[in-house]
């Protein structure tokens, strides 16, 4: 029985930004951002859980959890991709839609 309480943790730290309750929101909080742990719980009586996997915290009270390498492979490609939409979509048309309120809206900013 004591045996099943051991477990293996490795922390890999997460990315450090503002997060907000809402978009308009005043108050924002510095939080991490997909935190990634390597968890292996040898003697849990759930087959499952023995081998080691990796649960990834999102934000508080949200986790991508038993990731196998696959599934490692597969939320960093989505990631990948997230990041090129915001580098190649969403900043350029951020860009455009600022230097159209400024043509727009002089002396407003």
């Amino acid at each position: 029985m004591r045996l099943t309480e051991i477990g293996h943790r490795v922390l890999y730290d997460g990315q450090m930004v503002n997060i907000a309750t809402m978009p308009s929101a005043q108050e924002v909080e510095e939080e991490a951002v997909f935190e990634a742990a390597i968890d292996c719980n040898p003697y849990s009586p759930d087959p499952v859980q023995r081998e080691p996997v990796v649960n990834i915290h999102v934000v508080p009270g949200r986790w991508i959890p038993g990731l196998d390498p696959a599934g490692v492979a597969a939320v960093a490609a989505k990631l990948h991709a997230q990041a090129d939409l915001l580098t190649a979509v969403v900043r350029p048309a951020l860009i455009a839609a600022r230097e159209d309120w400024a043509a727009h809206h002089p002396g407003r900013s």
